[in-house]
């Protein structure tokens, strides 16, 4: 479906492309790199590293990285190749976000602003710019409830290491009339930087 959105784009001679990932709460990275691909006329990594902490399923085995309990740097190459020209999206893009941006949607984003494939518009994303994944599932000793960990930190692509939310270029609020007063801002900007 990306494809052919894009190809009706291409088609239709659309100027400027307006990715709306306000309320993605995540998933995995494979959409992200498949759409980044699309985006993206040059390479982008994903990830500019990965720190995790063994745990006790991860410090046995045939993968065994370490012993429980120690941080690790985790051997990664989650560098996005471009599809093909003909296959990508030639226009300005423009990524939606807000608090609701989360996990692999923070990952599409700081790709995108680190990488310089788009502009960032909307709010800040409640989440933090630098993620977790990889989440350790155990039970805690006492009450035997059933609780999961993240087990790894994942760094923005441009190494920046601080804490706090992935910040939009272009702030935009919904005010009172909405959410799709922001979609409403965000078309006007686009149409303002032609």
């Amino acid at each position: 479906s990306i494809d052919d959105a894009i190809a009706t784009a291409r088609k239709d001679g659309v100027k400027d492309l307006l990715v709306d990932i306000r309320n993605n709460p995540g998933g995995s990275t494979d959409n992200v790199e498949t759409l980044l691909s699309r985006l993206s006329a040059q390479e982008c990594r994903l990830v500019s590293g990965i720190t995790e902490k063994i745990n006790d399923t991860s410090a046995g085995g045939w993968f065994a990285k370490g012993k429980a309990g120690e941080l690790v740097n985790v051997d990664y190459d989650s560098t996005v190749t471009p599809a093909k020209e003909t296959k990508r999206f030639p226009g300005k893009v423009y990524l939606l976000i807000g608090p609701y941006t989360y996990s692999a949607g923070i990952v599409m984003a700081t790709a995108v602003q680190d990488c310089a494939v788009g502009t960032l518009v909307g709010e800040p994303t409640a989440g933090f710019a630098n993620q977790t994944g990889q989440i350790y599932f155990f039970d805690l000793p006492n009450t035997r409830i059933r609780a999961f960990a993240p087990t790894r930190l994942l760094f923005r692509p441009s190494g920046d290491r601080r804490v706090g939310g992935v910040q939009p270029e272009h702030l935009l609020t919904a005010s009172g009339a909405g959410q799709e007063a922001m979609v409403e801002q965000a078309r006007a900007l686009a149409v303002s930087r032609r």
